[in-house]
């Protein structure tokens, strides 16, 4: 049978009729079953709750030995021998190196003959022999200054020269630490550090050190104004860890226990997403994830969380934090309990 053009228009006018009636009598506000084989979008959601918000602050650095000396050459001269090897024990006092004391030795022995000589006689002005004492302890200081000490009792961590070089006058020889004390130096924001003073004692952490990374630290020092550029204040923990696994250099960490804060909406950091040149979050309604902007501000000791500052969230809805992949506003969604 031939079908007229006239009846092929009137076909089409019709069938376009009906698809947008169809498309128009469910109503903006009307959520129409899902279609055969339409996928609901997986989400996990956390109920918005309204808590004063409690913990502790988490600050990290690394460990130094409080006693940390660098032993540097006061005279010229050649290296003798470096009696202290590397990580043996030295006492205060104790010479680390000694330089070639030829000349020093000989001045010193001509600087006590001159004061015995000038001692024995009576008739020597009493100026002279000042200066002849004067001399000999000017030559024995002289000839010390040849075997530079350890100014602590500590280890011999590091060697700078060997036997046999010839060092000047400021070469560095050979470092000594004392590590029984060490020290962590941390930086703290505004926020925090009205709640520090030293005297304190904190947690400490190593989470290199496994199970027997924790110690007690004391804080010996509060900065009393903000490093110009980070703007936060520099806090000195004092650890004293005799013969335990902390070493200096190690990464550790400090936990400062800090009072509740006022009750507030709090937000985890996945939960909001930008969106059109706007922050917001997804809260699930009736089904649907629906699109909600919220205006949020940092917390200084909670790094994982948003402070809800305005927006339209309420106390109770279930804002999404998982399951953003395809997900739209006014998404179908299915909340994985």
């Amino acid at each position: 049978m031939r079908v007229s053009r006239a009846t092929w228009a009137t076909t089409v006018v019709v069938a376009l009729s009906l698809a947008l009636a169809m498309a128009l009598g469910g109503g903006a506000d009307v959520a129409a079953p899902p279609a055969e084989g339409d996928v609901l979008a997986p989400v996990r959601v956390l109920a918005m709750g309204r808590e004063a918000l409690s913990g502790e602050a988490v600050a990290g650095g690394f460990l130094r030995a409080k006693e940390d000396v660098t032993v540097s050459a006061e005279r010229a001269g050649r290296v003798v021998s470096i009696p202290v090897p590397e990580g043996a024990a030295v006492r205060r006092g104790e010479a680390v190196v000694h330089l070639d004391d030829t000349l020093a030795a000989a001045s010193l022995e001509q600087a006590r003959a001159a004061a015995r000589e000038a001692a024995l006689d009576p008739d020597r002005p009493a100026a002279e022999l000042a200066a002849t004492e004067e001399a000999l302890r000017r030559a024995a200081h002289e000839l010390a200054l040849h075997h530079p000490a350890s100014p602590l009792d500590g280890v011999v961590e590091v060697h700078h020269v060997d036997a046999g070089e010839f060092v000047a006058p400021g070469t560095p020889l050979v470092d000594v630490l004392d590590a029984r004390v060490l020290i962590l130096d941390i930086d703290v924001d505004a926020e925090v550090v009205g709640f520090l003073r030293p005297g304190i004692e904190l947690p400490v952490r190593v989470p290199s050190a496994g199970p027997e990374g924790t110690a007690s630290g004391r804080i010996t020092r509060v900065a009393g104004r903000a490093h110009p550029r980070t703007r936060r204040f520099r806090v000195e923990i004092s650890i004293e860890e005799r013969g335990g696994p902390l070493r200096p250099g190690m990464h550790a960490d400090a936990s400062i226990p800090l009072p509740p804060a006022a009750p507030s909406l709090y937000l985890p950091k996945s939960a909001v997403r930008r969106l059109r040149g706007e922050w917001g979050a997804y809260v699930v309604r009736d089904g649907l994830a629906r699109w909600t902007p919220v205006g949020v501000e940092e917390i200084p000791f909670r790094p994982d969380l948003w402070r809800v500052r305005d927006g339209a969230l309420v106390e109770g809805e279930e804002v999404v934090v998982s399951g953003f992949s395809g997900l739209r506003d006014g998404a179908r969604v299915e909340v994985l309990r």
